[in-house]
């Protein structure tokens, strides 16, 4: 569904878009967000901006190893 929002013509749409991004994303639509920062309609950069900055909050830092004593 993201894909198909995202490039619709309606901007509405493509706020949906941004908000499924935001709530189901994973960090490879980050690049997608960035050309919707870039839209005509300052709704959808708006969505686009606050879902890249959900999508950063939920990155977890990586753990390279895990010490664990049983």
């Amino acid at each position: 569904m993201f894909d198909a929002f995202r490039t619709d013509a309606l901007p509405r749409h493509r706020r949906w878009a941004c908000d499924l991004a935001s709530t189901f994303g994973q960090p490879d639509v980050v690049r997608f967000l960035k050309a919707l920062c870039t839209d005509r309609d300052g709704h959808v950069r708006k969505a686009a901006a606050k879902a890249m900055a959900a999508l950063d909050a939920h990155t977890l830092p990586v753990v390279e190893t895990v010490d664990v004593d049983v």
